[in-house]
């Protein structure tokens, strides 16, 4: 199996390792239209526990169970939580000894390292992570008339595997101290929490001759911000 894919990153946990395993280019294996080969994320447990995605497992080898026990211990939070938000908070956790597939797909994943922090994400950026991280939804924000924005909270320390539909080359990463960060709203899909981020309507010179006035997401404190440009050059196109 090991012919089949390359590992093109990994990260080394206590009682867990990750890793994006990128397949081989070969007659069988099929490429999306922009060239991007299929990727998957594996994990590798050594009694150990990951938590993922509702629906992104694919396979599993070894020892290795559900913690039922974990999710009926929080279940009245999760669906208290679940209904205020409108989202699906409950997130299955596998615990034990062996090999976790996730569903393979053509996007990039990232691996990415918490230290005693919180990170809000866009919707469907989280895929997995390791227990010691909290795992979150937020109600959803809304942006305009008919538009809402649906984000992830991650909190604590360790490692979590984020997904993206463009690679990490294409993000812009800022680092705020005590600044403001002005933004069309959907272009930024990974911040600090510390951020605060009310919307604001902004008024330029091309907004004063059409008399339309456009509402921008703002940005101020310290912290981390990803923000994706060619997501809005794909919408334009």
């Amino acid at each position: 199996m090991g012919n089949l894919f390359e590992i093109i990153d990994s990260y080394d946990c206590e009682n867990a390792k990750f890793e994006i395993l990128q397949y081989r280019e070969n007659q069988c294996m099929p490429i999306s239209t922009d060239g991007a080969r299929l990727k998957q994320v594996r994990v590798i447990l050594d009694n150990g526990t990951v938590v993922t995605e509702t629906g992104a497992l694919q396979q599993i080898q070894g020892h290795i169970s559900s913690d039922s026990h974990q999710k009926q211990k929080n279940l009245f939070h999760k669906l208290t939580l679940s209904r205020r938000t409108k989202t699906n908070d409950i997130k299955p956790a596998y615990q034990g000894r062996g090999e976790l597939y996730l569903e393979p797909d053509f996007c990039h994943y990232f691996l990415h390292k918490l230290d005693n922090e919180e990170i809000i994400v866009d919707h469907g950026m989280f895929y997995c992570c390791e227990s010691t991280i909290r795992v979150s939804p937020i109600k959803p924000k809304k942006v305009d008339n008919q538009t809402y924005i649906t984000q992830t909270k991650l909190s604590g320390t360790g490692i979590c595997v984020l997904r993206s539909p463009i690679p990490e080359s294409q993000i812009l990463k800022f680092e705020l101290y005590n600044e403001r960060l002005q933004i069309e709203p959907g272009g930024v899909i990974l911040r600090s929490a510390s951020l605060q981020s009310p919307m604001q309507n902004l008024r330029n010179l091309f907004q004063s001759f059409t008399g339309r006035t456009e509402a921008l997401e703002t940005f101020t404190g310290t912290g981390q911000i990803w923000v994706a440009p060619t997501l809005f050059l794909n919408r334009i196109m």
